[in-house]
């Protein structure tokens, strides 16, 4: 299990910068067409950074609280990976479903119902309150 040191923070951010990138590839049809093709990096993750390093989800928890510099590129890296995921998603890269919980259980993203309520003008409310009385 990896120890605490000041590296950490940075080996984190290059772990995300490094991961959160895309390819353009040449392929070659049946009928002999070059063809380009845009393609992306697995999504980093900090599951895929605590694996990377030896530690535990808990560790990174713990390190967060204790370790001003460690919550700076934490916070830096769930930018990095909201970023990679909108832009991974909006190319077509990631499937929707995918990009959408990622969105909303990572980075509180929510589905928004907008509802309008007219009153009309014309007629009266009544309200009336009772007590009831025994």
């Amino acid at each position: 299990m990896t120890k605490w040191n000041e590296h950490i923070p940075e080996q984190m951010l290059e772990y995300f910068k490094k991961n959160a990138t895309q390819d353009i590839r040449e392929h070659v049809d049946k009928q002999g067409n070059m063809h380009k093709k845009k393609y992306s990096n697995t999504c980093p993750t900090f599951a895929g950074f605590c694996r990377h390093v030896g530690i535990s989800k808990e560790t990174i928890a713990e390190w967060v609280k204790q370790h001003i510099e460690f919550k700076k590129s934490y916070d830096l890296c769930k930018l990095i990976q909201e970023q990679f995921l909108i832009e991974n998603g909006l190319e077509d890269l990631y499937s929707p479903d995918f990009t959408k919980f990622m969105l909303k259980n990572h980075h509180g993203y929510v589905d928004k119902t907008e509802q309008e309520i007219k009153q009309d003008n014309s007629s009266n409310i009544e309200i009336v309150v009772s007590e009831n009385k025994e």
